[in-house]
C-alpha cells in the first residue's frame, strides 16, 4: 500500500481536528491566557477532547516560559549596555 493510500485511509478513520479557536498568534502573555480561557471553555462545552486541551495547556506553558526568557534576555542586554558599554556583546572569559 502506498503512502498516499495509507494517508487517505488514516484521514478517513480520523479526520483532522478543527479546533474552535479564533486566536491566530501567541505574541504576548495576554494572547496565551486568551487561548487557555477559550480552551477551557471549549473543553467544558464538549467541543474539545480533554487530552487535546491538556496538550494545548502544556504548549501554552512552554510559550509563556519562552516569552519570559526572551524578556529577561532583553533586560539583561539593556543592563549590560548601561553597566559596560564598551564590553557589550562580549562573553566573559572563563577561568580554568
Amino acid at each position: 500500500m502506498s503512502n498516499q493510500a495509507r494517508l487517505a485511509r488514516l484521514e478517513a478513520l480520523a479526520p483532522p481536528l478543527a479546533l474552535p479557536t479564533t486566536i491566530e498568534h501567541l505574541d504576548t502573555p495576554t494572547d496565551v491566557l486568551a487561548l487557555l480561557d477559550q480552551t477551557i471553555r471549549d473543553m467544558r462545552a464538549g467541543r474539545l477532547d480533554p487530552r487535546t486541551a491538556a496538550v494545548i495547556g502544556g504548549l501554552a506553558a512552554v510559550a509563556l516560559k519562552a516569552m519570559e526568557v526572551g524578556e529577561l534576555a532583553d533586560q539583561l542586554e539593556a543592563l549590560s549596555a548601561v553597566l559596560a558599554p564598551d564590553k557589550r556583546r562580549r562573553l566573559p572569559e572563563r577561568r580554568r
